[in-house]
C-alpha cells in the first residue's frame, strides 16, 4: 500500500504564511473582544475562535478541491493553521498577556498615599518591565485615545519586546520538552487526544462531516439554543434557553441557594447549566474522567460542609482546596514520568553517550539539540529573572514547580482532554508563599512573584498542552515533525508581538475592563506579603502533600483494578473555578454516554459522534457570531463563555 507524502516545510509555506496573518487577525478579534466585553475566547481547551476560524477556512477550501485542486489545502496544512492559532490565541489568553497588560501598568498608576506603594515596593520593581509615564498610563485607563503617539509607543514598545522574549523563551523550552515525550505520548502509548477530535473530522477528506445529517442536528439545535440567548440578551421578552452564570444574572438555578442554613450553607454556588460545547467536549473524554469530575466537584463541596461541622468554616483557607489541588497536579507529572521512565532512560542515554539507543531522526529535532534548547531557554529566563532581581534559588524553585505543573497539565490533557485546565485556587506564587512562607524570599523575588502571576493566575489557556496536539495533530495527517515545531516557534513569536499590539491598540480606544483589576490583585496581595511577612504554614504544606498522596492511592487503584471509577485528574481539576459552571454539563455528558453505550455498545457509540461534533461547532460558530458582532458594533452581546 502507497503510504502518504511526508509535507515538508516547502510544502507548508502556504499554510504558514495563513496561519501568521489569521494569528494577527484573530489576535485583534480578542483584543477588541475583550475592550467591548464579548465572550471569554480561551477559558476552556478548544477555543472557539480558532474553530471558527478553521470552519471558514476549510469551508472555503471546498470549492477549491473540487474546481482548482492544486491550489487547495491539504488536511495536514488546514491543521498546521489550527495547531499555529492555539498556541497564538494561548498566548492572547485572559490569564497571559491580558493579565500582564494589568500587571504592566498597575503599580505606578494605581499607587496612592493610602495604599502606601510608592513607599513599599517602588523600588524592587525593575522598569524595563513596566510602564511608568503617567500620560500613556492615563490614556491607557481613560481610553478615547489611541496607541499611535510618540509617546504611546516609546512608554511600552522596550517592556512589551521583553516581556515577549520571556513568554518566547519560556515556550520553546516547553516545545523541547515535549520534543523529549513526543514519542513515548504520541507514537507508543496511542493516548487519545480528545480535543483535537473536532479540528481531525473537521478537515479529513473521506470522513463525510459536512454531509453528515446527525452533525448537522447537533450543530442546529447548539446554533439555535446560542441565537435564542442572544435575542434574549438584546431582547429580554425573548424567552431564554439558560446559558449565563447565575451569579452574573441572577438567573437560572443555582443549588446552592437552597441551603441556607449551617453546616449545609457552606457547599456555596452550584448553578444547574447545560452549555452544549461542554457536553460536546465531555463525550469524547473516558468515562471514569468524565465521572471524576461531577464526583469531586460534589467531593469538594462536602469537604466545605465537613470543615463547617468541625467548626473550623471561618478559617480562610481551610480545608486548603488549592494547596490540595496543586498537590494533585504535580502528582500528575510524577505519575507520567514514571509510565515514562523506560524512554526518559533512553533519551539520556543518547544525549549522553556516544552510543544511541534511540533514532532521533524523524524528531522534530534531534534529542541533543532540545536538551541543548532546554538548557538555552532556561539560560535567557534565569539571566532575565537575575536582571530583575531575583535570586538563583527562588528561580530555580519557581520554574521547576512550574514546568512539573505543565507536565501535568499536559499529559492529562494528551490523555483525557480534560475541557478545562483552570485551577484558579492552585497559582504558583500564591502555593509558594502560602506554604513555605515569604520571610525566606525578600522584596525582590516577592516583587517578581507578584509579576509571574500574569502566567500562574490560572492555567486555562496554557500552551503546552496546544504543542503537544500539535505534534499528535503531525503525526496523524502526515506533516513532518520538524516543519511543526517549526510552525509552533513562529507562532509563539508572531502572537506575542500580534496580541501585544491589538491589546494596547484596543485599550486605548476603549476604557479598561478588567486590565486593571489583574494588576491591583496582584499587587494588593504584594503589600500584603511586604506588611505582614509570614512562616511556613505546616498545614497548607500536609494538604499539599495529602493531595499528591491521594492522587497516586487514586492512579493506584485505577491502575490495579478495571472496575475503579475514580481519576486522580478529576480530583485535581474539580477543585477549580471554572467547574462551577460545567460540572452539571459534564455530568449530562457522562450519562448519555453510558446510556448510549450499554445500550447501543461502540457502534452506537461511533455513530453518535457526528452529532456531539456538531453540538461543539454550532455552539462554536453562534458564540463567534455574538462575539464579531458585538465588536462590529462596539457594544456587549450574549456570553455562552465568561
Amino acid at each position: 500500500m502507497k503510504q502518504p507524502r511526508i509535507q515538508t516545510y516547502p510544502s507548508l509555506l502556504p499554510a504558514l504564511t495563513i496561519g501568521i496573518l489569521l494569528i494577527i487577525a484573530n489576535c485583534y478579534w480578542i483584543g477588541m473582544g475583550r475592550a467591548t466585553d464579548q465572550s471569554y475566547t480561551t477559558n476552556i481547551s478548544l477555543y472557539f475562535n480558532v474553530v471558527f476560524s478553521l470552519f471558514l477556512l476549510t469551508l472555503l477550501n471546498l470549492p477549491l478541491k473540487r474546481f482548482l485542486p492544486t491550489s487547495a489545502l491539504s488536511q495536514g496544512e488546514l491543521l498546521v493553521v489550527y495547531v499555529m492559532l492555539s498556541i497564538a490565541c494561548s498566548l492572547a489568553g485572559l490569564d497571559i498577556i491580558q493579565s500582564l497588560v494589568g500587571i504592566m501598568s498597575t503599580p505606578f498608576r494605581f499607587a496612592t498615599p493610602e495604599n502606601e506603594w510608592a513607599n513599599l515596593f517602588w523600588r524592587f520593581i525593575p522598569r524595563w518591565l513596566s510602564v511608568e509615564e503617567s500620560g500613556a498610563l492615563d490614556n491607557l485607563y481613560d481610553g478615547d485615545s489611541s496607541l499611535y503617539t510618540a509617546s504611546h509607543i516609546r512608554a511600552w514598545v522596550f517592556p512589551a519586546l521583553a516581556w515577549s522574549a520571556f513568554l518566547v523563551a519560556l515556550l520553546f523550552v516547553m516545545l523541547c520538552i515535549n520534543v523529549v515525550v513526543r514519542k513515548q505520548w504520541v507514537e507508543r502509548e496511542k493516548l487519545t487526544y480528545p480535543i483535537i477530535q473536532l479540528p481531525f473530522e473537521m478537515t479529513r477528506a473521506k470522513s463525510g462531516f459536512f454531509v453528515n445529517r446527525l452533525m448537522w442536528l447537533g450543530f442546529g439545535i447548539a446554533f439555535l439554543v446560542n441565537i435564542v440567548n442572544g435575542l434574549h440578551f438584546l431582547f429580554p421578552v425573548v424567552p431564554s434557553l439558560g446559558g449565563e452564570l447565575y451569579e452574573k444574572t441572577g438567573r437560572g438555578l443555582d443549588l446552592g441557594k437552597l441551603f441556607t442554613e449551617k453546616p449545609w450553607s457552606a457547599i456555596g454556588s452550584m448553578p444547574v447549566m447545560v452549555l452544549p460545547s461542554i457536553i460536546g467536549l465531555a463525550f469524547f473524554i473516558p468515562l471514569d474522567l468524565s465521572f471524576s469530575f461531577w464526583f469531586f466537584f460534589l467531593f469538594w463541596k462536602l469537604q466545605a460542609v465537613f470543615a463547617s461541622v468541625l467548626g473550623l468554616g471561618d478559617m480562610p483557607r481551610f480545608p486548603y482546596t488549592g494547596e490540595q489541588a496543586f498537590g494533585g497536579l504535580i502528582a500528575l507529572c510524577a505519575i507520567a514520568l514514571w509510565v515514562s521512565r523506560t524512554h526518559l532512560k533512553k533519551v539520556i542515554l543518547t544525549i549522553f553517550s556516544s552510543r544511541s539507543p534511540l533514532d532521533d531522526s524523524t524528531e522534530p529535532v534531534r534529542y541533543k539539540s532540545a536538551f541543548t534548547g532546554v538548557v538555552l531557554g532556561m539560560s535567557f529566563i534565569t539571566f532575565f529573572c537575575l536582571r530583575a532581581g531575583m535570586s538563583i534559588g527562588a528561580i530555580l524553585l519557581f520554574f521547576t514547580l512550574y514546568f512539573a505543573m505543565s507536565i501535568g497539565i499536559t499529559r492529562m490533557r494528551a490523555e483525557l482532554g480534560s475541557p478545562v485546565n483552570d485551577f484558579h485556587d492552585s497559582g504558583l506564587p500564591e502555593m509558594i508563599s502560602g506554604t513555605i512562607g515569604t520571610h525566606r524570599f525578600g522584596a525582590h523575588n516577592l516583587t517578581m512573584f507578584s509579576f509571574f502571576r500574569f502566567f500562574n493566575r490560572a492555567y486555562r489557556p496554557h500552551p503546552m498542552p496546544h504543542q503537544l496536539e500539535g505534534f499528535k495533530i503531525a503525526e496523524r495527517s502526515k506533516i513532518s515533525n520538524s516543519g511543526i515545531f517549526l510552525a509552533m516557534v513562529l507562532a509563539a513569536v508572531i502572537g506575542a508581538l500580534a496580541f501585544f499590539w491589538s491589546y494596547l491598540d484596543a485599550q486605548y480606544q476603549f476604557v479598561g475592563l478588567n486590565t486593571r483589576g489583574r494588576g491591583i490583585h496582584a499587587f494588593n496581595r504584594l503589600k500584603s506579603w511586604l506588611y505582614y511577612p509570614s512562616q511556613a504554614d505546616y498545614a497548607a504544606i500536609t494538604a499539599m502533600g495529602t493531595g499528591f498522596l491521594f492522587s497516586l492511592f487514586l492512579m493506584i487503584m485505577r491502575m490495579r483494578f478495571l472496575f475503579w471509577p475514580f481519576h486522580p485528574a478529576g480530583y485535581a481539576v474539580a477543585a477549580s473555578y471554572s467547574v462551577r459552571g460545567f460540572w452539571f454539563s459534564i455530568f449530562i455528558s457522562w450519562l448519555a454516554k453510558s446510556i448510549i453505550l450499554k445500550s447501543g455498545g461502540l457502534k452506537t457509540h461511533r455513530k453518535a459522534i457526528p452529532f456531539f461534533l456538531g453540538i461543539i461547532l454550532g455552539e462554536f460558530t453562534a458564540g463567534s457570531f455574538w462575539s464579531l458582532l458585538g465588536i462590529a458594533l462596539g457594544k456587549p452581546m450574549y456570553k455562552f463563555l465568561w
